[in-house]
């Protein structure tokens, strides 16, 4: 048996099956028509209370194009062959755990929802999805102590209630890694479902 050759057609065989159908990596080519070279990202609008969200997911998504290279961001919307808008309708916290005896929060689950379109500059849709949604999660401390109430118990607690516990509120520590995380994956499935190529 020669092993040397069973490579060598091994080889042969993944390079016919990968480039033949012409794979490649998932956000490095598109699926808008060949003419939209360049998009253009108009202001994020922010219905939440966390300040500076729109501004960060806006520049989130424009990161976002510009690391896939599959087009190009346009320095303004006269500039550009479609614009992308987006608005963020909700950051919701919830609790995901507390311990048995002293109710404190051991695990949270941080939620964005995002309504985004697509447009030709001309104003036709290219693409829409009113609830592009991510979620990460974020690790309890001591210091963040769950009542007993109902609210806390359903985990039907928003973002701007933890976030109005003076220090006690959810964007410390872990949570603003978490809401940087989070800002990264739903610039990232924005950017997907709108630009990404089909497979």
């Amino acid at each position: 048996m020669s092993y040397p050759r069973f490579g060598v057609i091994f080889a042969a065989t993944i390079a016919m099956l990968t480039g033949g159908c012409g794979y490649q990596f998932q956000g490095s080519g598109t699926s808008l028509p060949s003419d939209i070279k360049t998009i253009a990202v108009a202001s994020v609008e922010n219905e939440t209370l966390t300040p500076g969200l729109g501004r960060d997911v806006e520049e989130g998504i424009r990161t976002m194009i510009e690391s896939f290279g599959a087009l190009r961001v346009a320095r303004s919307e006269s500039d550009a062959d479609a614009v992308l808008r987006a608005s963020i309708k909700d950051l919701d916290t919830r609790v995901r755990s507390v311990t048995g005896v002293s109710d404190i929060a051991l695990e949270y689950d941080l939620t964005i929802i995002v309504a985004a379109e697509l447009r030709r500059r001309n104003g036709k849709l290219l693409w829409r999805n009113p609830g592009v949604q991510a979620s990460q999660q974020i690790a309890g401390t001591s210091s963040v102590v769950v009542t007993s109430g109902s609210d806390f118990a359903q985990g039907n607690i928003s973002g701007e209630s933890l976030a109005g516990l003076e220090d006690k509120e959810v964007t410390r520590g872990a949570g603003r890694a978490a809401l940087t995380d989070l800002i990264e994956e739903i610039s990232r499935r924005i950017y997907i479902e709108a630009v990404a190529e089909d497979f």
